[in-house]
């Protein structure tokens, strides 16, 4: 019976060893989930914050009236929207901006000019695949593109297990175009004389020294103009 005894006790002490260590590994996996949620976390955060810099600069950009003013505004916007600061060399970084990621029927930027004096730092053009349109400016319809430049996204816990950085990148579209449905009705008038080609009326005629293309008049503000079209 004593023998009996000193080998139960024998096997308990034997259990305890083992689950100290079973212990000490679901401990170091526990730490590992939750060393990947944080790096997960960080993630998401830069890919929300340069999904709000796309978002901006395709809205702000698709009001421009000239593509070189456009890649601009998008290259601007997207520096000043997120934490990451872009040089003319991300953007020229087919790496950053591979051509395969162009929506099919898009072309690529081609700038030829940027303004010296609004962008004092610049000092290259940019001719880059995260910025495409689709359609003409002054057309019916017109699109444009936006995709910020791929970010090397440092990890915390990953690159324990060798994964030093992970990569993000967001993107953004936005367009305008004519009505498709004959008798829908937008909700204010403008007056002006539409062409098969399209023509532009004033929406508020800006005082003297703001004109916006065809608008001259006196009265106050400057909203612009608006393209019209004669239906067919």
């Amino acid at each position: 019976m004593d023998g009996t005894l000193r080998s139960r006790e024998a096997r308990c002490e034997g259990d305890g060893g083992l689950a100290i260590a079973m212990m000490a590994i679901f401990m170091v996996v526990l730490l590992a989930f939750v060393g990947f949620a944080v790096d997960i976390g960080l993630l998401y955060n830069e890919r929300r914050q340069e999904q709000s810099a796309a978002d901006t600069a395709a809205l702000a950009a698709i009001q421009d009236e000239t593509w070189n003013d456009q890649v601009d505004t998008v290259f601007d916007v997207v520096n000043a929207s997120g934490d990451a600061v872009f040089t003319e060399a991300d953007w020229n970084d087919d790496a950053k901006c591979p051509v395969s990621e162009i929506p099919v029927g898009y072309t690529p930027a081609a700038q030829t000019a940027f303004d010296a004096v609004a962008h004092p730092g610049r000092t290259e053009i940019i001719d880059t695949q995260c910025i495409a349109s689709q359609g003409l400016l002054g057309s019916r319809s017109f699109k444009i593109w936006v995709r910020v430049p791929t970010v090397e996204v440092d990890t915390v816990f990953a690159g324990l297990v060798g994964v030093n950085s992970m990569r993000s990148s967001a993107m953004a579209t936005a367009g305008w175009g004519k009505i498709v449905e004959e008798n829908n009705v937008l909700p204010f008038a403008v007056s002006g004389t539409p062409t098969a080609n399209g023509g532009s009326a004033c929406l508020l005629d800006p005082p003297p020294g703001l004109a916006v293309e065809t608008c001259t008049g006196p009265s106050a503000g400057n909203f612009g103009t608006q393209l019209l079209f004669r239906g067919t």
